[in-house]
């Protein structure tokens, strides 16, 4: 199972996903804003975080006014030099159409957008499994 890091400012969702977290085994991190996000990657980078880091980032889109979107974070983990590889996925309840879709999954480097309501847990797990190695691929690097 992968290790997953997760930026979510709605609070029932950031607790639901934390308790699922817990429940299946899965080792997480989450973050409740873009800024706190941000701030973690800069201690990861200055050596101040020890141990693995997470396989994959789920960024929620939907920001509050003057913080960071998720594509924000996305940008700021692709200049990493410790997690520029971590597979991104952005999500988001709102209603992205087409090239505009394009844009964000291009500004925040992602590797895939899971629109909400996110499928069944086991269909999740499953589905992030399958980002995280196809980014893990020789032919993706």
């Amino acid at each position: 199972m992968t290790g997953w890091m997760l930026v979510m400012d709605n609070p029932c969702i950031r607790d639901l996903t934390q308790t699922a977290f817990e429940i299946w085994g899965i080792d997480g991190i989450i973050f409740a804003d873009g800024y706190e996000a941000v701030r973690w990657i800069e201690d990861v980078e200055a050596g101040r975080v020890a141990g693995d880091m997470p396989d994959v980032a789920i960024l929620d889109l939907h920001r509050a006014p003057g913080e960071l979107s998720g594509a924000d974070v996305g940008a700021r983990l692709r200049k990493s030099g410790r997690l520029r590889d971590i597979a991104i996925v952005l999500t988001t309840s709102a209603r992205l159409h087409g090239h505009r879709i394009d844009d964000v999954m291009q500004y925040a480097g992602a590797d895939f957008f899971l629109p909400m309501p996110w499928p069944k847990f086991d269909e999740l797990v499953s589905l992030i499994d399958e980002v995280v190695a196809q980014r893990a691929a020789p032919s993706k690097r």
